[in-house]
């Protein structure tokens, strides 16, 4: 419509052009590092539209080779290992089986990598779905292990994540800095919550944790 104007922000505030809050969007935005875009369009005399994001990753490494040490589960093999390094986000609901790894119980995100030059290394994210009616939720925690030598780990990184305290849907990563250094060798492990709080109708029971990639920074 003759008129419209989309305003933005990349400071984590809502865009609102009559209260001065964001930018008008006329030419294309450089992103450089891990970004979060909000906008939306106003119209004068009509209500603006709703406020929608993009959210944009750095991913400096990707590993020369991978293995995935405890398979995820047959249901939920998402097309394949490789999906969590193939920059690639996975269907936007768990009721697709693409690209996405489910895990459940004693299975969990268990991944080494091999670098054949050696990775500088701060920070480790892993996508995620979160899907509350599917039991599908946050991880409970995140580690990273580093070594030179095959085998000699070293833990570099752990980061734990609260219980939800109620539902949470959509897309989201979840980070761990790290130890920096420069590694040959990184093991990261993701675990699921092992029972769902009281709140939950599913209380008691497993939750599930679907990963669709993993960022290396």
């Amino acid at each position: 419509m003759r008129g419209v104007k989309i305003y933005y922000t990349t400071d984590g505030r809502n865009p609102d052009g009559k209260a001065g809050i964001g930018k008008v969007y006329t030419q294309p935005i450089v992103v450089k590092t891990d970004q979060k875009i909000k906008y939306h369009a106003e119209l004068d005399g009509w209500h603006a539209s709703v406020l929608d994001s993009l959210e944009f990753k750095k991913a400096r490494f990707v590993p020369d080779k991978f293995s995935l040490k405890i398979p995820a589960n047959p249901k939920f093999l998402g097309g394949g290992d490789s999906v969590i390094f193939n920059l690639a986000k996975g269907a936007p609901n768990h009721t697709v089986n693409d690209g996405w790894l489910g895990f459940e119980r004693a299975e969990h995100l268990d991944v080494e990598c091999f670098f054949k030059n050696p990775a500088e290394v701060k920070k480790i994210s892993i996508g995620t779905l979160l899907a509350d009616n599917a039991y599908i939720v946050p991880p409970s925690s995140l580690e990273v292990w580093a070594s030179n030598t095959p085998g000699q780990w070293e833990k570099i990184g752990t980061q734990s994540f609260p219980v939800p305290d109620g539902p949470q849907y959509g897309n989201r990563f979840y980070n761990c800095e790290v130890k920096p250094g420069k590694y040959a060798y990184l093991k990261i492990v993701a675990k699921p919550i092992p029972k769902l709080p009281s709140w939950h109708r599913g209380k008691g029971e497993p939750g599930w944790l679907f990963v669709d990639e993993v960022l290396i920074n």
